[in-house]
């Protein structure tokens, strides 16, 4: 469940910035507060910079990385 709202949010995110739509202040304080704390959790392991070598290439903590 947690991996399906993460997922979801992450398709939106990703959507919003190809787009260069910038981010409501409701839907940065919901990111902040239920997103990037499961990101944390369970993604930055594997899949930030300062992971190395990310998996598959994907970087969950640049903007950059999320295109």
């Amino acid at each position: 469940m947690i991996r399906l709202a993460i997922l979801t949010t992450m398709q939106m995110l990703i959507l919003g910035i190809a787009n260069a739509q910038q981010p409501s202040d409701v839907q940065i304080r919901f990111f902040e507060t239920n997103i990037r704390p499961a990101l944390v959790k369970y993604c930055y392991d594997c899949h930030s910079v300062d992971a190395g070598d990310s998996r598959g290439g994907l970087l969950l903590d640049t903007r950059q990385g999320l295109l």
